[in-house]
């Protein structure tokens, strides 16, 4: 996989209509520190913004990753 950048829990959402939620998102190929991580980060945004679920593509990471709680 991709290096992830490290980057604070103050990522940028995007939303729908934002052009850059319409570009093409990796597939996981590998299973790691770094995939869980991710996960983490997506976690603490989602609780942070009340959502059902998210993303990775909606913080700029273009990865077919996604969290639901």
């Amino acid at each position: 996989m991709a290096r992830v950048q490290e980057r604070s829990i103050q990522s940028v959402m995007r939303f729908y209509g934002d052009p850059a939620l319409r570009g093409g998102a990796r597939d996981v190929v590998s299973f790691d520190d770094e995939l869980r991580q991710l996960a983490e980060r997506l976690l603490a945004i989602q609780a942070r913004e009340e959502a059902v679920g998210l993303a990775a593509v909606q913080i700029g990471v273009p990865l077919n990753v996604f969290v639901v709680d």
